[in-house]
C-alpha cells in the first residue's frame, strides 16, 4: 500500500486534531470525476483547486495524518454530508495527489465503467501489501504507474470505493523497512502478515471483461 492509499484511509478515519473550516457543499456544481480530472497532480496549483472547487471544507496538516515526514496539507471537499474528494497540496503549493470517493449512484461504482474512464491506461492489478490476520483481504488496486492513477475495488461488495490520481514523476518513498501495522480484536493484537508470503504474486482480483 503506497502513501497515497494510506492518506485516503487516514482521511476517512480521522475525526480529531484537524483544522476545521465551514463545510462547503458543491450543490451548484456536483464534484464528478470529470470535474476532478481537471486537476493535474504535479501541475495544478492550490489556486487552481480553489478556482475550480472553492474553499475546502476541511484542511489538515499532512504530518498529522501519517507517520510520513512529508509536509503539506490535505484538503477535503464534502458533498451530501460526506467526504467527496481529498486533495494533497505540497509546501510548494502544487497538488501531488487527489482521491475521489465513489458513491453508489455514480456510474463509476461499477469497476468496468471506472476503468473505461481512463482509456489510455495500461492496468496492473495489485493487492494489499499487509493482511489483517483476523480477516480475509478484500481490496484490489487497478493501477497505471506511468499515468499516476489507481482504482480501488472492494472485492466482497463488488464496488469501486475510491479513484486516485498522483504525480507519476514523484519518486515514492522506500518501503523495504516498513514496519507491519498492528491489528487488534478483543484483547488480542498482532502484526499484519505480508500478502506475498500468504498468497504469492497472484492478486485477489482479475481484470473485468
Amino acid at each position: 500500500m503506497n502513501i497515497c492509499q494510506i492518506l485516503v484511509i487516514s482521511v476517512c478515519a480521522i475525526t480529531m486534531g484537524c483544522s476545521h473550516l465551514a463545510e462547503k457543499h458543491l450543490d451548484a456544481q456536483q464534484l464528478t470525476l470529470d470535474v476532478l480530472n481537471r486537476i493535474k497532480p504535479g501541475v495544478s496549483t492550490a489556486n487552481d483547486v480553489r478556482g475550480l472547487l472553492g474553499t475546502p471544507g476541511q484542511i489538515t496538516k499532512l504530518d498529522e495524518l501519517t507517520a510520513s515526514k512529508e509536509k503539506g496539507e490535505v484538503w477535503e471537499y464534502f458533498e451530501k454530508g460526506a467526504t467527496r474528494a481529498s486533495i494533497t497540496v505540497g509546501t510548494d503549493n502544487i497538488v501531488n495527489f487527489w482521491g475521489w470517493y465513489v458513491y453508489e449512484e455514480d456510474e463509476e461504482h461499477k469497476l468496468r465503467t471506472a476503468l473505461d474512464r481512463f482509456p489510455d491506461a495500461t492496468w496492473m492489478v495489485e493487492s494489499v501489501k499487509w493482511v489483517n490476520p483476523h480477516s480475509w483481504p478484500n481490496e484490489c488496486y487497478f493501477t497505471d504507474n506511468s499515468k499516476g492513477v489507481t482504482v480501488e475495488f472492494h472485492r466482497a461488495r463488488k464496488e469501486v470505493a475510491v479513484i486516485e490520481r498522483w504525480n507519476p514523476t514523484r519518486k515514492p518513498a522506500a518501503t523495504d523497512k516498513e514496519t507491519p501495522p498492528t491489528y487488534c480484536i478483543d484483547n488480542f493484537c498482532g502484526p499484519a502478515l505480508p500478502y506475498k508470503e500468504m498468497f504469492g504474486n497472484k492478486p485477489l482480483c482479475d481484470m473485468p471483461k
